[in-house]
């Protein structure tokens, strides 16, 4: 008789418990398609994954510099500091013009202390909304000295180049972002005028920015340090000559003494004039206690040759 071929299943599922190798082959096509889903995944919020969670620290405010503008000598009028026992709709409109010119960039602009600049301030520009924190208080004339002088170890600089019109203006509209601000009384406000001459009138200086006066001091001090430097090196080179070995034996510090001397031409009219300029101030010219003990020889030795010495080097 013949034999049928017997039909087996394309995957006897017997044979693979048996033989569990076999898994391998069969759960392998969905390991793959996980790990592609997984990868895709990934790669589509790489950017999310590499954002910092941490919060940036905030740089100290009271560490940041904040220069002072340049501006030109002017006069500005006498103020009546009355009215600011009931400022009128102009000075509150000028005050928040000036507000926002001046203001807004750190406290923002309704006065939260929400304003850009103010973002990496700490601690933060201050919210005017706020009875809490002030560091000056809340009084006109608080204010009027916060603005005069700023605040030291804060962000806030001092804005007294401004008309005391104008700053008076700017504390009107301030003082509308919230009622309960303390009312003004005469005697606070008379105070505050003998304080700053706010009714005679005020002439404020020029004024330019500090790197800009560093900057100019440093051309100035540039020409005088090289010619000390030259002195310095004149003396060190020339050590056998007599006045060079007495500036040598009295001196604890070459270039102080030089620095010093160099402070001032007095010291040039006489002999008498040079004694008392170095033994007057041993403590500070570099020169030491014993200076005192030189033989008018030597005195005469010591100040022609340093005479000589600046002279040739000026």
């Amino acid at each position: 008789m013949e034999q049928k071929p017997q039909i087996e299943e394309e995957i006897n599922f017997r044979d693979v418990i048996r033989n569990p190798k076999r898994w391998f082959g069969l759960i392998y096509p969905y390991f793959f398609v996980i790990i592609l889903i997984g990868g895709y995944y990934f790669v589509d919020h790489l950017s999310i994954a590499n954002q910092n969670d941490v919060a940036p620290a905030l740089p100290d405010s009271a560490n940041v510099f904040i220069d002072v503008k340049p501006t030109k000598a002017k006069a500005s009028q006498g103020v009546d500091i009355k009215q600011m026992l009931k400022p009128d709709e102009a000075m509150i409109s000028k005050g928040k013009s000036l507000f926002q010119a001046n203001c807004s960039s750190c406290h923002g602009t309704n006065g939260m202390g929400d304003g850009p600049a103010g973002a990496a301030l700490n601690p933060k520009p201050r919210n005017f909304h706020a009875a809490e924190g002030w560091k000056n208080g809340r009084r006109v004339a608080d204010m009027f000295q916060t603005l005069q002088k700023g605040i030291p170890g804060s962000g806030m600089p001092a804005f007294e180049y401004l008309p005391a019109s104008d700053r008076l203006d700017i504390i009107s509209y301030v003082r509308t972002f919230a009622n309960d601000f303390p009312k003004p009384s005469e005697q606070e406000l008379s105070d505050l005028d003998k304080t700053f001459n706010l009714s005679k009138g005020t002439q404020a200086a020029s004024q330019i920015p500090v790197s800009e006066a560093i900057s100019a001091i440093n051309s100035e001090a540039l020409p005088r340090m090289q010619n000390i430097y030259s002195v310095l090196s004149y003396i060190n080179n020339n050590a056998g000559e007599p006045g060079s070995r007495i500036f040598n034996a009295v001196s604890s510090n070459k270039l102080r003494s030089l620095v010093y001397l160099s402070s001032s031409e007095d010291w040039k009219s006489s002999q008498n004039d040079f004694i008392r300029t170095v033994t007057s101030n041993t403590d500070v010219n570099g020169f030491i206690p014993a200076v005192v003990n030189l033989s008018s020889k030597d005195w005469n030795d010591l100040y022609r040759y340093l005479l000589s010495s600046f002279s040739k080097r000026s």
